[in-house]
């Protein structure tokens, strides 16, 4: 006789796709139907005189598809019931379910629901990528996201994702002459406030020296606007020929 903790109860369920309150009914169910016991078998006193079988102790009469074998066998009875239950969704097939038996169960099933998510959420990033001797270990770059800013991304495809965004948002960003433009009349800014600076510095005197200094922030920033109206143009220009040359063939 093999007899399963709630957690290896749970680490079969969430392996056979049960998840949130769904995992933690598929726990309550079993220890109230089995007590954890793989090789439970009740027998009914219905005309059929039929069985119910494993963990979930599946009734041979009603589902005929599920073998003695299949039914006595953890994960296979966990993916048996996850169909039956309609992915955890539904459990009145079941009568510990309807007379509270399995809900008096919630306690310990919630406990080691949290602790089969865990070790399934841990077992999927620490396997992304198999270890090949003689070659650098790949699941050693899931720390990427944090590396990246991502809010601590470790799946490499939602890294990449995360990635592809901001190249298209820096790419947009880059291809808006408005923003060349805002950056061009802030740089033209700073650049005139120095350049008038050290002349008032040199000079000494205020009157006609002060009134041509005051004209080159405006001078400076609007050769910048330019250069920088230019530098859209042409990043447009580029942008919009390699669209032309993406686009598909008719």
């Amino acid at each position: 006789m093999s007899t399963l903790t709630p957690a290896q109860i749970g680490t079969y369920a969430a392996g056979a796709g049960f998840s949130g309150a769904g995992l933690r009914n598929a726990i309550a169910v079993a220890l109230a139907e089995s007590g954890g016991r793989t090789d439970a078998v009740g027998t009914n006193s219905d005309r059929w005189h039929s069985r119910d079988r494993g963990l979930w102790q599946i009734n041979d009469h009603w589902h005929p598809e599920v073998s003695d074998a299949a039914a006595f066998d953890p994960g296979r009875a966990a993916a048996a019931a996850y169909r039956i239950s309609g992915g955890g969704r539904d459990w009145s097939p079941w009568s510990t379910w309807k007379n509270g038996t399995a809900q008096a169960q919630f306690g310990r099933a919630q406990l080691a629901a949290n602790q089969s998510a865990g070790s399934s959420s841990n077992a999927q990033q620490a396997g992304w990528f198999p270890v090949i001797p003689g070659t650098p270990d790949v699941n050693g770059l899931l720390g990427l996201g944090d590396l990246l800013g991502l809010g601590g991304i470790t799946n490499p495809l939602e890294v990449g994702k995360e990635v592809l965004v901001m190249a298209v948002k820096t790419g947009a960003w880059l291809a808006d002459p408005h923003n060349w433009q805002r950056v061009a009349m802030v740089a033209g800014g700073t650049v005139g406030i120095l350049l008038a600076l050290e002349m008032i510095g040199r000079s000494g005197a205020a009157g006609s020296t002060a009134q041509s200094v005051s004209a080159i922030p405006v001078k400076a920033a609007r050769s910048v606007v330019q250069a920088g109206a230019a530098i859209a143009s042409d990043g447009a220009t580029m942008a919009a020929g390699a669209a032309a040359k993406a686009a598909p063939k008719a």
